[in-house]
């Protein structure tokens, strides 16, 4: 009862810290930063997925499945927000730091699979990351770029969890 108990608070801990994670990231436009916010996230999924005791099979399924949660998260909640911030500025022309319809769109993405995949489809379509360096220069990654990071982040909560369980498994 007690390892169930703390498999769940483990899990909702991480789900909540990439929600935090997902918002940051949308609001904050310092790739340094978003990079250190990433990196926390994997710090305290692999801390868990080590406090995690069990075989090594048992492990690996609790990374895999808490992947998959997490990327559905930070996914819905990135989609959800850019789809807002974008029929804010579009339709009224104004914009502000949190969109009047993104949490609701962020819950519905979450909870219904289809909407997340419509949201994903027109996210992957259309937004572009731009890093303006002062009033003159700005660089813009385009839609191909913009999905290669985006492919980076997701990659990367799969990857790296593993590959450090199997570095420290591996002299065992």
């Amino acid at each position: 009862m007690k390892k169930a108990i703390w498999f769940s608070a483990r899990v909702l801990f991480l789900i909540l810290i990439s929600i935090l994670y997902a918002l940051g990231s949308k609001i904050n436009p310092i790739p340094c930063t978003n990079i250190i916010f990433w990196s926390t996230l994997l710090y305290f999924f692999i801390s868990s997925a080590k406090e995690f005791d069990a075989d090594p099979k048992t492990q690996r399924f609790f990374i895999l499945g808490i992947a998959i949660t997490l990327c559905y998260v930070i996914a819905s909640i990135k989609n959800a927000y850019y789809i807002a911030s974008y029929n804010e500025y579009y339709l009224s022309g104004m914009h502000s730091i949190f969109p009047d319809t993104w949490f609701k769109d962020s819950v519905t993405s979450i909870l219904k699979p289809s909407i997340w995949y419509q949201k994903l489809k027109f996210t992957i379509g259309f937004e572009h990351l731009i890093i303006n360096f002062g009033h003159k220069f700005k660089f813009d990654f385009g839609v191909l770029g913009t999905n290669l990071i985006r492919s980076a982040e997701y990659v990367g909560l799969f990857a790296v969890p593993f590959y450090m369980i199997y570095r420290d498994t591996r002299g065992k």
